[in-house]
């Protein structure tokens, strides 16, 4: 969200204002506006699945240490609980 804010702050001001003197609102939006942020919309978006997509290797990982069999033994160890 940081990235996305420092984005549209560094857009400059003029050239919306440009766009609302010949087009509504919304189409200064979706015409200059986001094409202006959209490389960092689409930079925080990776980074956030990347660090997504790293926890879940983290928890699968502890996960798979957790269910190994115990040695010498036919049960799996489950990490202390009853099951």
């Amino acid at each position: 969200m940081l990235a996305t804010k420092v984005a549209m702050r560094r857009i400059d001001g003029r050239l919306e204002e440009a766009g609302l003197m010949v087009a509504p609102p919304t189409r200064v939006l979706w015409g200059i506006t986001l094409p202006l942020a959209a490389p960092a919309v689409v930079a925080a978006a990776l980074m956030i699945f990347v660090l997504a997509i790293s926890e879940f290797g983290v928890r699968r990982l502890a996960y798979y240490q957790a269910i190994r069999k115990a040695p010498g033994s036919d049960r799996r160890v489950t990490g202390g609980r009853a099951g």
